[in-house]
């Protein structure tokens, strides 16, 4: 997975770089990912947020956008679960998998 992110992610060392106010993408306002977050919630806490991960990061769907760096995300999901019913993806019993 390193590998796979690597070339989409961002450093964010200086406090002055920080993501402190993050928002959910509007688009990701209903997925089970988010349920029970919110924008105001996820922010406030004093740089919340040291790295982020490009909107062009292929097979993942940016949920919770940075409001300081355009074009990127602090949260994403694949874009096979982004918005996964509320239990998420089935377990390996669901899937007839080892107990």
């Amino acid at each position: 997975m390193r590998k796979e992110l690597e070339a989409h992610i961002a450093i964010w060392n200086k406090a002055a770089l920080r993501e402190n106010d993050p928002v959910i993408a509007p688009a990701a306002q209903t997925f089970a990912l988010n349920a029970g977050l919110t924008s105001k919630g996820l922010g406030g806490w004093r740089y919340s947020f040291h790295a982020g991960f490009a909107h062009t990061l292929p097979g993942y769907t940016p949920i919770v956008n940075s409001t300081r760096h355009a074009g990127f995300a602090v949260a994403v999901a694949t874009a096979k679960f982004a918005g996964a019913a509320a239990a998420g993806p089935p377990t390996a019993e669901a899937k007839g998998g080892a107990r």
